[in-house]
Formats: structure tokens, sequence, C-alpha cells
């Protein structure tokens, strides 16, 4: 695998995120943890009980390839969620944790992200599976990610909140950005009565432009017609 940045471009890279994250609603307090592969043998991770939105380079911690610390920091309380991740899915290179409220009242309402209703999100994303709950800070939750996210470039963590993995840190973020905006569309969409979902020949002929325009990054529609057909359904409570 390549790994364009340095270590200590990728220490500035998670403070920003982390303060992007925390400025633009999607973590509160200590909320959220981020983690990156240095190289072939170590990850860096955010540290424990930190503000995301205050922390300095020097607070990142780094571990091995199973989440120890090697260099006496206390990384995350969720460090198993990202090993799982990032061990599940050896084309990515980082991973995003974090409580975007729209996203998470999705979740907590009982209604699905897994509807056709932003054109963007179909032809980038897809949609967004939920993974149903397990235990923040136990060895469920890892568990609980480990063959969803091999579909999914995103998970709605019913609950809990939205993992994503991509490339790159800032990629992460992106996925995060793109998901909670849409989300916001469509809550409010749902508040003036009702938001429409596009209808199945919309949904494959955006499908479809994902490859004329050269996507290439995974998609939950792009191989599974029964998917597609199923993300038409109207939108309603699970």
């Amino acid at each position: 695998m390549n790994y364009p940045y340095s270590e200590a471009e990728l220490r500035q890279q998670l403070c920003d995120i982390g303060r992007m994250m925390y400025e633009r609603g999607f973590i509160g307090a200590a909320d959220g943890n981020l983690a990156a592969r240095i190289d072939d043998e170590r990850l860096l991770v955010t540290p424990a009980g930190v503000l995301k939105g205050f922390m300095t380079p020097d607070m990142l911690v780094v571990t091995d390839l199973d989440g120890n610390a090697l260099d006496g920091g206390r990384p995350s309380t969720e460090i198993k969620m990202h090993v799982a991740l990032l061990q599940a899915r050896p084309d990515v290179s980082a991973a995003l944790h974090a409580h975007p409220p729209y996203t998470v009242s999705f979740s907590l309402a009982g209604i699905p992200l897994t509807r056709c209703v932003i054109p963007e999100i179909v032809v980038t994303i897809g949609n967004v599976p939920t993974v149903p709950y397990a235990t923040p800070g136990t060895e469920e939750l890892p568990d609980s990610l480990r063959e969803p996210i091999k579909k999914s470039d995103v998970l709605l963590l019913e609950r809990h909140g939205i993992v994503t993995v991509a490339d790159e840190i800032w990629n992460c973020f992106k996925l995060l950005d793109m998901v909670e905006h849409a989300a916001k569309i469509t809550h409010l969409a749902m508040q003036l009565g009702g938001a429409k979902v596009l209808d199945r020949e919309q949904v494959e002929k955006l499908v479809q432009s994902r490859y004329d325009l050269g996507i290439g990054q995974r998609n939950t529609l792009a191989d599974d017609a029964a998917v597609r057909a199923s993300c038409s359904l109207p939108l309603r409570r699970g």
C-alpha cells in the first residue's frame, strides 16, 4: 500500500479533522475518534478522553496493528473498533467515528438511511446500511462491523453514530460530511410532508452514471439489483 503522508503530516491532519468535526457539531466533548495507517506496521490514533476539537499533534498515539500503544500513550477506548475496520478492509488507510446528530436521529427513530433520496449520495456512496446495536467499548461492537464494512465505506451504528473508511483520513471526513448533509436535507423534507424517493429507473441511471464518470469507490448499489430495487421503496420507520 502507498503511504503518501509522513507521520508529522498525518498528526496535523487528524488534529485538523478533529477540530472540524467539533466545529460542525459532528461530535461533542471527547466524542469521536480517528485512526490512520502510518505504514505497514503502525497506526496513528486519537487519544482517550481528549476533546477532539482541541487536540495538538503531540497528543496522538502510535500503536501497532492490533491497537497496542508503542509510545506510552493511551489510545481511544474505541481502538478495537478501528482495528477491526482496518483489518477487514486492507484496501483503506484510515477510519473515522463520529456522532453526527441528524444521522444518529434517524437511527433513534428507527428510520433507515437506505432509501434513495439524494442523487449525489446514490452515485457516490449508494446508501448507508445500519448495523444493529452493539455495546460501545466491548468486543460486541468491533465484531458487529467486520462483515458489513466489507460492502460499504459508511455504516450507521444503531444508537451510536457513524463510521467511515477511505484511502486517506480526509476522504473519511468527506464521507461523514456528505452523509450528515443528506440526513439533514431528508429530515427537513420530512418536516415538510415527506421525502420522495427516486424511482427504480432513476436509480439505475444514476448508478450507470458513476461508471461513465469514472467513480470507482465502493458503492452499495452498484453490484446488487435487489438493493437498488429496495432503495426506491417509500421512506418510513424500520
